[in-house]
């Protein structure tokens, strides 16, 4: 993966790139859906197979520490729109691209036959969302279902 798209996906959202779910959005009903285990972020200090700490960060935690996040904030600061030969180019554009297998262009981009994206995809949703700088960010669905980390 090349360091300018590594760049983009890390700092993306943090940039304000990405948009939440629009107001009003319907969230989805897990509650017939869990086994009675605890989430990882959930855990706090508490082990994972009494193995692993629980959080997503050092110590149990859900927030990143203030060095994680001063690095993610710095790095989104260096995000510019490129031209097509991924040179800086103020009157370029950002990409995003999604990178999975079929889960993930499901989620992204899950469709019959060709675009656009079913409404309720990242993709559907971006696409209807006036928040979302269609002019200076493209979304591109690269998941493909099927195919394993080795091929992407």
């Amino acid at each position: 993966m090349s360091r300018r798209i590594s760049r983009l996906l890390t700092c993306c959202a943090l940039a304000g790139l990405l948009p939440g779910l629009p107001a009003g959005a319907a969230a989805s009903d897990c509650s017939q859906t869990s086994v009675g285990l605890t989430p990882i972020n959930d855990l706090g200090n508490g082990l994972y197979l009494g193995l692993y700490p629980g959080g997503l960060y050092p110590g149990g935690l859900d927030t990143p520490p203030p060095a994680h996040r001063a690095e993610g904030l710095l790095r989104a600061a260096g995000i510019e729109p490129l031209d097509t030969n991924g040179n800086p180019d103020p009157s370029g554009r950002y990409v995003l691209v999604s990178i999975g297998m079929s889960n993930t262009t499901q989620e992204f981009c899950s469709r019959e036959g060709l675009p656009p994206c079913n409404p309720w995809t990242f993709m559907g949703q971006a696409h209807s969302d006036a928040r979302v700088n269609h002019r200076t960010l493209v979304i591109v669905n690269g998941a493909r279902g099927g195919q394993s980390a080795a091929f992407w």
